[in-house]
């Protein structure tokens, strides 16, 4: 059983680990993944031969005695193995559960790896030591590390994301892995990390992800200190983009932030894609538990007040102030105070960069950062202003939201 199914054990047998389906034969309402005949063990060790059916959730197949039933999926473990005997060798695939375990057989290793790579898109594969090595590493956060791998059936190179089971001692813990997990598999977007396979052994789970080798935002601000007026455009009308397909399919992802964003070109500033789906969460209508990186954060998170979706749409604000300046709006040695900081969000727009900086571009920046989120405008909103949208002419057409976020913000320059 995976450490990832927080539902608690039952009887170890392949008797418990299937269930009668109340779906009537061939009408299966998730899309098939694969149909295929597979072979299983009876009790007097003969093979009998099934037609099965994967879908997303469930592995179905037709009994004599009940017309179809069912095993789980989500969060199942898959274990690949072979059968030596003086005659033959036998393939095959356990599938281990919170109900039981069941043992798969094919007819030969090709039908094995087909059936395994369609697994491995739904469940967690064992296999990590045999499938990958490690090349180096290349960052530790949170709850584990970050390395490049190498596929050895393949030779391409991913990222691979390990966390230590020690570390997902506490349910919180585990449920944030989970919802990254189940988010990656589910967002589909040019400019979102790409998760491929999920992994675990007796110390770790390994999330498989697309490797991105031109560094983070952050670093990237480190090198050229701001981006001109133009590329910061472009780059966040990208970011807001995304916000937008992010917040549209029901997914805040709460930690957006320059560590956050991996650079995916050597020669522009404005290709990207965001990672660190951690904190990430369903959008339900608001969330109350404080959770983000200090200096990022919606106002109202700091505060302990009940937020939505727009706390991404801040954070936002707080990019586009550093790729305009250089410099975040927040700015202190002192973590303390870089908290109150941002809770009180007194921000200036005067100083010699801000100068340089358009009347349009400081109108987009201002309604990000409000910091009552009534006036803070939502994605959709935010995708119509004239700095990022270039089909908008003027200030003037631009939606009364964001104009109503300029004035709550005069009191916020002191120049």
């Amino acid at each position: 059983m995976s450490a990832l199914d927080l539902n608690s054990p039952r009887e170890n047998c392949a008797e418990s680990f299937w269930i009668a389906s109340p779906i009537i034969p061939r009408i299966i309402s998730m899309p098939i993944i694969l149909q295929d005949t597979l072979y299983l063990k009876s009790r007097n060790s003969l093979m009998k031969k099934h037609k099965f059916i994967l879908t997303e959730k469930y592995i179905y197949y037709r009994t004599p005695l009940i017309s179809m039933i069912r095993a789980k999926l989500t969060w199942s473990l898959i274990d690949s193995f072979y059968e030596s005997t003086e005659k033959d060798v036998k393939f095959g695939f356990s599938i281990s559960n919170n109900q039981g375990v069941q043992d798969f057989y094919t007819d030969s290793a090709e039908t094995l790896e087909k059936w395994l790579d369609k697994l491995a898109l739904i469940c967690i594969m064992t296999s990590f030591d045999q499938d990958f090595v490690i090349i180096k590493d290349i960052d530790s956060g949170r709850f584990g590390t970050v390395s490049l791998c190498q596929d050895l059936n393949t030779g391409f190179e991913y990222a691979v994301k390990k966390v230590n089971k020690k570390e997902l001692l506490e349910i919180s813990k585990i449920e944030h892995l989970r919802n990254e997990i189940k988010i990656l598999k589910k967002i589909n977007h040019d400019n979102c990390i790409k998760a491929y396979r999920v992994y675990e052994d007796m110390d770790s789970v390994l999330l498989i992800m697309e490797y991105i080798a031109h560094g983070t935002l952050l670093q990237r601000m480190q090198k050229v200190r701001c981006f001109s007026e133009d590329e910061a455009s472009a780059f966040i009308k990208n970011l807001i983009d995304l916000a937008n397909y992010l917040h549209s399919s029901g997914i805040v992802h709460r930690d957006i932030k320059l560590e956050n964003i991996l650079m995916t070109s050597s020669t522009n500033n404005y290709e990207f894609k965001l990672g660190d789906f951690g904190l990430a969460t369903y959008n339900k209508k608001f969330h109350k538990s404080k959770c983000g990186s200090p200096g990022f954060m919606a106002p109202e998170i700091l505060n302990g007040e009940v937020y939505c979706s727009k706390c991404d749409i801040f954070s936002i604000g707080v990019i586009c102030y550093i790729l305009l300046t250089g410099k975040p709006p927040f700015s202190s040695k002192n973590i303390k105070i870089t908290i109150e900081k941002n809770r009180e969000c007194r921000i200036k727009f005067d100083g010699k960069k801000w100068k340089r900086v358009s009347p349009t571009a400081i109108n987009f920046v201002k309604g990000l950062l409000s910091k009552d989120p009534l006036l803070r405008p939502s994605a959709d909103q935010v995708q119509m202003h004239p700095w990022i949208n270039k089909l908008t002419k003027s200030d003037s057409e631009y939606p009364i939201i964001i104009q109503s976020t300029i004035e709550p913000n005069k009191s916020l320059n002191h120049s």
